[in-house]
């Protein structure tokens, strides 16, 4: 809570004129949010702010075992090359829920980057939120993942490229050719 206040008045002299008055209930129960929106899993966790706004998005940086991850993903995947980890997925995912107040359901998009060294798996995920707000903190994420550098046991971490085509790395039916 005390890192909540300090992160509070930072905001509040970051805003200057934006600050309203209710932001200082709303505030603390976003950085709470972000708080209790860590997974015991994640090595990292980001509350992503693109403005000096009341919108946020949620940040999941995951390392563990190849072994033990989804043999597949739901979503349209594309590579993607990290300065340090090497060869990745994207993965966009879309989904939606049901919002009565908004007149039906709500599209979502989130967006995994996962790179695996076959043994390894390091993965980074948007969590789901309005696409608008996705485009917006999308840069942001790519921007905080690139400063990503794994250290193991035999060194620094780098993801092997998948061999042949998507298939290998447990995404059937999508990205080029598919």
């Amino acid at each position: 809570m005390r890192g909540s206040r300090r992160r509070r008045a930072s905001l509040r002299a970051d805003w200057g004129a934006r600050w309203r008055p209710e932001h200082g209930v709303l505030v603390p129960a976003a950085l709470e949010h972000a708080l209790a929106s860590r997974a015991p899993d994640d090595a990292l966790c980001f509350q992503l702010w693109p403005e000096r706004e009341l919108r946020t998005a949620i940040l999941h940086v995951q390392l563990g075992a190849a072994e033990g991850a989804p043999e597949e993903h739901e979503g349209a995947a594309s590579p993607v090359e990290h300065p340090l980890l090497g060869p990745g997925l994207r993965i966009v995912r879309r989904t939606s829920i049901e919002a009565p107040e908004a007149g039906g359901p709500v599209p979502l998009v989130g967006v995994d980057l996962v790179w695996s060294d076959g043994v390894a798996l390091v993965r980074a995920s948007l969590e789901p939120t309005l696409p608008p707000l996705a485009a917006e903190v999308l840069p942001l994420a790519h921007a905080l993942v690139a400063s990503l550098e794994v250290e193991g046991p035999e060194g620094p971490f780098r993801a092997s490229a998948p061999q042949g085509s998507f298939e290998a790395w447990g995404v059937a039916g999508v990205g080029p050719g598919a």
